[in-house]
């Protein structure tokens, strides 16, 4: 009797149960598990949730802030470049105001030059009037003086020789 019976182990069929039961205790125990983790998780997802909130509402603030910022950049832009608008037309207004007073100073120095130059040459052609003059009446003096010395000379010869 004893060799004809069976060990209940032995069957495939049992062995099989046995594998199943020992694959559904471990699937039990990973469900086990992974519902705890779904629960830590679901237990997180609050907070999880108004950190986002947070997050978002920081990001949407800074964003605003930062626009708010290109917003004021562009205008104090925009106000500089009107200073700087301003600025070079009064320089421009002031460049051609000073072209204009050098105009007018430059054709008053070509008139003054002008009346030099016109002075200098009257006064040339006065001194050059007055040497003239000068030497010819120089020249006069001279030849009358010659010629009284020259008449007294002959005078003096011909009372000599008489």
């Amino acid at each position: 009797m004893i060799g004809n019976s069976q060990n209940v182990t032995d069957n495939p069929i049992n062995q099989e149960i046995q594998s199943l039961k020992r694959e559904l205790k471990r699937t039990k125990s990973a469900l086990v598990e992974a519902n705890r983790k779904i629960t830590s998780l679901e237990s997180r997802v609050p907070e999880i949730e108004q950190q986002l909130t947070l997050s978002i509402d920081t990001l949407n603030k800074i964003s605003i802030e930062t626009q708010e910022g290109v917003i004021r950049n562009f205008e104090v832009q925009a106000q500089n470049e009107r200073a700087v608008n301003l600025a070079l037309d009064g320089f421009q207004k002031k460049f051609e105001e000073q072209n204009k007073t050098m105009e007018g100073v430059k054709a008053t120095l070509e008139e003054q030059w002008n009346q030099q130059l016109i002075i200098y040459v009257a006064l040339l052609a006065l001194a050059s009037l007055g040497v003239i003059l000068g030497i010819r009446f120089s020249t006069q003096k001279s030849l009358e003086k010659y010629q009284s010395t020259w008449d007294n000379f002959n005078e003096f010869i011909i009372k000599r020789n008489n």
